[in-house]
């Protein structure tokens, strides 16, 4: 086996331990867990040290079982957002009943493509500085949208604010299982998730000020 499909990512070092990969990068920043950097500052990780690291800690190789499946936590986030705003009662807001079908159906796919960039995000898999760079791009496109809708700025914030609310809450139900008790973790989780979606919103006021 050559030399460069002995080191994982962060992503694959997590499916390896059977944890959220923020787990696995507490343990690295620790200095727990060895690791190395690649010239765009992403975590590397010996697979052979995750097997002795994992049998010597007494953690389980997950790496067949695939615990942390994207697509299936897309699937499920994006299903639970749509239950929580459907029951929040947003569709009698006057700038959601506002919108027409087609608006509500690019909505939701611009639902999935956050969602999607979030996870890409969590899982170390951007270039440093990319991944804020891929919420600015989603975050003006979404804008553009909403301004073609003809909602104002307020309405707009109004309605990123409650779907990210419902975005977060599903995202961490779904990760849950696979996160440690311990409040570094989740407070390090928290921080990268709203380091993300605070840059949306960001694009989103920077787009309508760009755009009077």
């Amino acid at each position: 086996m050559s030399d460069q499909s002995e080191w994982v990512s962060l992503g694959e070092a997590a499916k390896l331990l059977g944890v959220h990969p923020t787990t696995v990068r507490n343990w690295a920043d620790q200095g727990d867990l060895p690791f190395r950097r690649t010239p765009g500052r992403h975590r590397r990780f010996n697979r052979q040290v995750l097997r002795d690291w994992a049998a010597k800690n007494n953690v389980d190789d997950k790496s067949s079982q695939g615990s942390h499946n994207a697509e299936q936590l897309v699937k499920y986030a994006l299903g639970h957002t749509r239950y929580n705003i459907s029951e929040s009662g947003i569709q009698q807001e006057a700038w959601y009943a506002q919108m027409s079908d087609e608006s509500i159906k690019k909505f939701r796919l611009f639902g999935r493509n956050i969602l999607e960039a979030l996870l890409l995000h969590l899982e170390d898999k951007y270039e440093e500085g990319e991944e804020l760079a891929a919420a600015q791009k989603i975050g003006m496109e979404y804008a553009q949208l909403l301004k073609q809708e003809g909602m104002t700025l307020p309405q707009a914030v109004q309605g990123y604010v409650q779907f990210d609310d419902f975005l977060i809450e599903s995202v961490i139900q779904m990760i849950a299982p696979n996160m440690s008790s311990a409040p570094s973790e989740w407070s390090d989780l928290l921080r990268q998730i709203k380091a993300f979606t605070n840059e949306l919103l960001v694009a989103i006021t920077r787009y309508y000020e760009e755009n009077k």
